[in-house]
């Protein structure tokens, strides 16, 4: 979709649910939250259960409530159709960056980060993926490497990741 129906401007998508309400999932809880940053939407809303999002992690709510619903900038960093996507968003000078792994299998997805021209000393907050694709593993204040180049993110089969860089 973001290759697709999403290339040329916002489209109608329903992002970021984390039950299995209706049918079981076959993508992770970080690969949920990363579809906001990935997709745009000209309507942003969430629409899972209020209970399944206040049974999330603290770090994961804090996130969701803050979420711009209107960028100042994007960038397409990698991917490929059916594969993986990874791209970044920024609003004011903070950047979200989000990748998706579209496929059955585990991977590592490269994120180049050069193309931001992020100043050293910026931090970055992670979601990935936990080890049951049903949890989060979450990491704050993590440093951007000392080259600026790319960042290799471990992903479960249909997983993704959030980086918050401010």
């Amino acid at each position: 979709l973001p290759f697709t129906r999403n290339v040329v401007g916002p489209m109608d998508y329903t992002p970021g649910t984390f039950s299995d309400s209706q049918h079981p999932h076959i993508t992770t809880h970080a690969h949920e939250l990363a579809l906001p940053v990935v997709f745009e939407s000209a309507l942003q809303h969430m629409p899972d259960r209020p209970s399944v999002y206040y049974g999330l992690p603290e770090q994961v709510r804090q996130f969701l409530s803050v979420l711009p619903t209107a960028w100042d900038d994007t960038k397409l960093l990698a991917g490929y159709p059916g594969t993986e996507v990874v791209m970044a968003r920024r609003k004011g000078d903070v950047w979200y960056i989000a990748g998706i792994n579209g496929t059955d299998e585990s991977r590592v997805i490269g994120v180049p980060l050069e193309t931001l021209g992020l100043e050293k000393g910026r931090k970055v907050t992670w979601f990935k993926d936990g080890s049951d694709g049903k949890s989060f593993v979450t990491e704050e204040s993590v440093s951007l490497p000392e080259d600026g180049k790319a960042v290799q993110v471990e992903c479960l089969p249909r997983g993704g990741f959030v980086a918050v860089v401010k």
